[in-house]
């Protein structure tokens, strides 16, 4: 949208407000790359020692500001979780936390030993979905078993009032609980009864949260509500919410509340309009477009919000301090770059941004963006001024001057990139040409190299000390003289900046930082010496707001608090959405400083940052030794004694808050070793390594992120014992015992040798084979990555290629199933190859007819021969009979006619099955370009592809990958030397019985699903639609759910035959939905779509009760097949 130049001029001519227009806010988000297991969060809590607890569908993640920790299920390991599939978290009343994992399997946290003691409930199999401490028991908020109080003695007990059997939600707030369940009902519990507030169908209670006394919920029918113990409650409608029946978080706090739903986030405070922050494609720092599902506020009043896909938003105290106006790439708004040079205010206090490429951007007091329409305005703008009825723009094609409504071009022939008025008079620098002095009188120029203006380009123009105009160039600090009509130096040098305040006149020259005072000229500071930031060798801007010099440009925003000497860095985990700023001067008023970045314009208020939160508490974290016989941990220990065995001591502190804990820093000092203290460092763990035998203190100082010591020292005495051959008892029995054994010795030192040898060659064999493992399940973990996507994109081109499109297009589409298929054949071979290597794969052989499993890829790749204009001819000896592994029989040889097809330009392809003695020899023959002795030998490495002629797409991993399945089928892959060509033979043992196969079966129908009832379960909202279209055109009726809690409330109301799962669903997982249904929906037949596609998957499927596995992307009628094995067809 563009705002028309008369519009801009006839806003109201107002003095500068304080009031900004409003921003959203810039998340901290913290995602895998950080370090969470999962992108899937969920539970939120924070501890007594200050630190966050997040559940996953990957694991629990513990976050300290400094470090994400992340605790793994070891179903072997009484003191380890269960299960990696997080679903509650709650603190009781000592500060403990609980955790309740997939499958009802509850942990209490030890603090001592970090790990877990698991609480046996009696709870096999039942899901736990909630935890509240009530007292000094333990709430479970149950699936079918509805709340259960747990005591201390691990004793359950029903709460005999309660009629909900599905607990959802359990919010301990005030000494109380408040209960949300499946059913949508609300109750709130004390220490001695249950009340239920409301329930369906008046509310259908969907996302739940309390404060102080007062239960916060949102309505599956969109509205946001209140409710108080007594019974009363209030509710409102959120027409600012796109989807409010998806509303699920809900957070209050003191002067407002958040609430979240799909893609889009509303702050709602108490005296003002709700703001809604919608997903926005490519904002940094902005909300994702999963779902939210929880919100907390920590005791530092640092914003949590955990998503379903998008990671943990952090938005911390810090980070209030900062207004953002970032770019929006998908509005048509044309503020849609974010190289803001220049910044302004309106009379009206409407912010005006120069930016370079997007022309010239008004903000008004809604938040809205809107392009300024001014003809023949060049888009790369650079500066601005705007002074009563007057705006003058400096942009890439000279300066323009709007006033009463006219607009008049000025310096046509340069770029002006500098405007500033100084005592009336207007001054615009053209790089690399000139300064101009605009007045009533005119114009007057100043080039460069004459009257005394030096160098090539100005970088700043303000009043100075004098009064007078000074110019900071890349020559110098320059005064314009306005008597003589000429400019005086002042100071020789590259000047970026300069700043004149409370402080003093300070200059940024040549990469350092200056003080000056004036007295009839600029004047060395004596008392200050220059200093130099590694940070910032250049900068754009200096402020100096009376207590603390800022220091801006394209290295970062720096605050430098000159009396403590404490220096801070800001980047995007203190709200900003880059580090890199304008190299152009800052704007300032009565709200505060302005200043431009690559993305977007930034505010901040410097009184704002004296304002420092109460100092932070000081505490050892964990002490860890690691001995020659074991690894200790000595936490809460108030001192250490240690024996000579020590071969390091860790130890880690913490401050009890995470804001701004990147801006931590600690000092450690042992005594007597440390004649001083040492400089603060950022890592918040000290290793001692080995310390000699002696008494010794650690001694730790620490400063908070805003540069304010903590409010306590840490001492520990550390006491290492001597070694005891110290004693000369001791030691005339060890020379005894030298002399006795002298000889013997030498003998145990040659068995050592050949025992240390075989030790080595076998844990060599141990690391590779983990080393392998691990492989495989990075591969997995990236092919499930990648398959979800895969689905969506496939099941639309399927439902394109079904549509009547030109002819064009129809081509496009099968290229796009083509890649997509290529794409897929890749990542099964690197999955294959990862559990070959490996040997996680156990092959099952069987009896198998050659001409009869390979039939189908005779046929294919003849087609594909013949298309290319190729000869294929195929001969199989009739009941050639091997013994194999159907799948990997087909697999190979239709990687041998793929290769061939692929390789040979002109000629022939043939294939050939007969038998060779106790063997069967197929072979695989072409008439391309061969290969030399130097590939031949390279033939069959992983990742080695073939070279000139023979160069195509691929992994290099299908020879490779073939050869070795051959191997473990009890064959083997050879390449036969030939003259023209190449032959690639495939021998396999001959079997000794008969194949046995299933009788033909009958032509599917036209609509093989017609009639049944399906529910399908799928996060992904493309992968969804694309799956429910394809469903519904075989006949099927398909009801869908984007989750597993939707497909609860689904099937109250409707019921189905089958329900497809995914099994990575936000919150609770697949697995933990199906565990549901089979308890309350036993006839609904269950079926696994997922991307997970390893022989285990599909085993744990089976075992878990699934008829099939189907792995993502879906092939059509794979699954057609699934859902008609047993199912009674319905013709209408």
């Amino acid at each position: 949208m563009r705002l028309p130049l008369i519009a801009m001029l006839l806003l109201p001519r107002l003095a500068w407000s304080v009031q900004l227009p409003p921003t959203e806010p810039v998340f901290n988000v913290i995602g895998v790359e950080q370090g969470m297991p999962s992108a899937q969060t969920a539970p939120i809590v924070e501890d007594a020692l200050g630190r966050i607890w997040v559940g996953t569908t990957n694991g629990l993640a513990r976050l300290d500001g400094h470090s994400i920790r992340t605790f793994v299920a070891d179903v072997a390991d009484p003191h380890a979780l269960v299960s990696n599939s997080v679903d509650a978290l709650s603190v009781d009343h000592i500060g403990r936390v609980w955790v309740a994992t997939q499958g009802g399997h509850v942990a209490r946290h030890r603090i001592d030993s970090d790990d877990f003691e698991r609480i046996d409930w009696g709870g096999a199999d039942i899901a736990v979905w909630a935890l509240a401490p009530l007292g000094d028991d333990m709430l479970l908020g149950t699936m079918g078993k509805g709340v259960l109080r747990l005591d201390m003695r691990g004793q359950t007990s029903a709460i005999a009032e309660m009629s909900a059997n599905n607990v959802l939600n359990l919010y301990a707030d005030s000494g109380s609980v408040w209960l949300g369940s499946l059913t949508g009902e609300l109750w709130h519990i004390d220490g001695t009864s249950a009340q239920r507030i409301t329930g369906p169908p008046e509310d259908q209670v969907l996302g739940l949260n309390a404060r102080n006394g007062v239960a916060h919920f949102t309505t599956a029918d969109g509205r946001y509500c209140t409710a108080r113990s007594d019974g009363s409650k209030h509710c409102e409608s959120v027409p600012e919410i796109a989807r409010p029946g998806r509303l699920r978080m809900v957070l209050p706090l003191d002067d407002s509340v958040w609430l979240g739903g799909d893609g889009e986030l509303l702050h709602w405070p108490e005296s003002a309009k709700p703001q809604r922050i919608p997903f926005r494609p490519g904002a940094i720092g902005g909300i994702p477009s999963q779902g939210f599902w929880a919100g907390y506020a920590d005791r530092s009043g640092n914003i949590w919000l955990s998503t379903r896909g998008g990671g943990l938003l952090q938005w911390s105290t810090s980070a209030r301090r900062f207004s953002v106006w970032a770019p929006d790439v998908a509005q048509d708004t044309g503020y849609n770059v974010g190289r803001v040079r220049g910044i302004a205010r309106r009379p009206g206090g409407e912010l005006l941004l120069a930016t370079f490429g997007a022309g010239l951007i008004e903000i008004d007091f809604h938040g809205r963006a809107q392009s300024v329409a001014i003809d023949g305005l060049n888009p790369r703008v650079w500066a601005l001024n705007a002074k009563r009825d007057q705006l003058w723009v400096g942009h890439h094609d000279g300066l323009t001057q709007v006033s009463d409504n006219q607009v008049r071009e000025l310096l046509a022939d340069g770029m002006v990139d500098i405007i500033a008025e100084v005592n009336g008079a207007l001054w615009a620098a053209r790089t690399g040409n000139d300064v101009n002095r605009i007045d009533s009188g005119g114009a007057t120029r100043y080039a460069f190299g004459e009257r005394g203006l030096r160098g090539l380009e100005i970088q700043q123009i303000a009043a100075g000390a004098d009064g007078s105009a000074w110019f900071a160039s890349d020559a110098g600090l320059f005064r314009y003289d306005g008597q003589r009509d000429l400019f005086e130096v002042l100071l020789a040098g590259n000047v970026d900046a300069f700043s004149l305040g409370r402080l003093g006149i300070h200059v940024f020259v040549d990469g350092e930082l200056r003080r000056f005072r004036w007295h009839a000229g600029l004047l060395q500071d004596e008392t200050f010496a220059p200093r130099r930031f590694s940070a910032m060798q250049s900068v754009g801007a200096l402020h100096d707001d009376g207590y603390a010099l800022w220091l801006m440009g394209p290295q970062g925003l720096l605050r430098w608090d000159i009396a403590s000497d404490s220096i801070e860095m800001f980047d995007r985990r203190d709200g900003l959405t880059t580090r890199e700023l304008s190299d152009r001067p800052a704007f300032v008023d009565r709200s505060g400083v302005f200043v431009g970045s690559e993305q977007g314009a930034i505010h901040f208020d410097p009184d704002a940052f004296r304002k420092l939160p109460e100092p932070s508490t000081l505490r050892f974290d964990a002490i860890r030794i690691a001995t020659v016989d074991a690894n200790l941990v000595r936490n809460g220990a108030q001192s250490v004694a240690i024996d000579a065995k020590h071969r390091s001591i860790e130890i880690d502190v913490r401050l009890d808050t995470l804001d701004r804990a990147h801006g931590q820093r600690f000092a450690f000092r042992l005594l007597p070793r440390d004649a001083d203290w040492p400089m603060h460092q950022a890592s918040p763990t000290l290793n001692l390594g080995v310390l000699p035998s002696s008494d010794y203190t650690l001694r730790v100082r620490a400063i908070d992120g805003y540069g304010q010591p903590a409010r306590n020292e840490l001492s520990l005495p550390i006491a290492v014992a001597a070694p005891p051959w110290r004693s000369w008892a001791m030691l005339a029995s060890a020379f005894a015992l030298c002399a006795l054994f002298w000889s013997y010795a030498a003998w145990l030192k040659r068995r050592e040798n050949a025992r240390a040898a075989l030790r080595d060659a076998q844990q060599q064999a141990l690391w590779a084979q983990q080393l392998a493992a691990e492989k495989g399940a990075l591969v997995a973990e990236l092919s499930h990555e990648i398959r979800n996507p895969l689905n969506g994109m496939l099941g639309m081109a399927r439902l394109l290629s079904s549509a009547s499109l030109p002819p064009s297009n129809m081509r496009h589409v099968e290229l796009l199933n083509a890649a997509g298929t290529q794409l897929v054949s890749l990542l099964d071979n690197v999955l294959d190859w990862s559990r070959v290597d490996a040997q996680a794969d156990s092959l099952t052989l069987q009896s198998l007819d050659v001409g009869r499993e390979l039939s189908a890829q005779i046929e294919h790749y003849g087609h594909l021969a013949q298309a290319k204009g190729l000869a294929f001819d195929a001969v199989v000896e009739s009941n050639l009979v091997v013994l194999a592994a159907a799948a990997r029989l087909r697999q190979i040889v239709e990687n041998l006619l793929s290769n061939a097809i692929k390789y040979t330009a002109r000629g022939s392809v043939r294939l050939s099955a007969v038998g060779d003695g106790n063997m069967a020899a197929i072979s695989v023959t072409d008439t391309g370009p061969g290969l030399s002795a130097e590939q031949a030998a390279q033939l069959f490495k992983p990742f080695i592809r073939g070279a000139g002629e023979r160069l195509a797409p691929g992994t290099g991993l299908g020879l490779v990958l073939s050869k070795r399945l051959a191997e473990r089928m009890g064959g083997s892959l050879i390449l036969v030397p030939q003259a023209v060509g190449a032959c690639f033979q495939l021998r396999l043992p001959l079997a000794r019985t008969s194949p046995a196969y299933p009788e033909e079966a009958t032509p599917a129908p036209a609509a093989p699903l017609l009639g049944m009832r399906l529910l399908l379960v799928e996060d992904d909202p493309i992968a969804r639609e694309a799956t429910e279209a394809e469903l519904r055109a075989q006949g099927a009726s398909v009801q869908s759910a984007p989750d597993a809690l939707a497909a609860l409330s689904t099937l109250m109301v409707e019921s189905v035959d089958a329900a497809l799962l995914d099994w990575d669903l936000p919150g609770m997982s697949g697995m933990e939905l199906a565990d549901v249904m089979r308890t309350q929906h036993p006839a609904v037949r269950l079926l696994a779509v997922t991307a997970r596609a390893t022989p285990e998957d599909r085993a744990n499927a089976k075992a878990r009760g699934f008829e099939a596995h189907i792995s993502k992307p879906i092939k059509i009628a794979e699954l057609i097949a699934a859902l008609t094995s047993g199912h009674k067809r319905v013709d209408m």
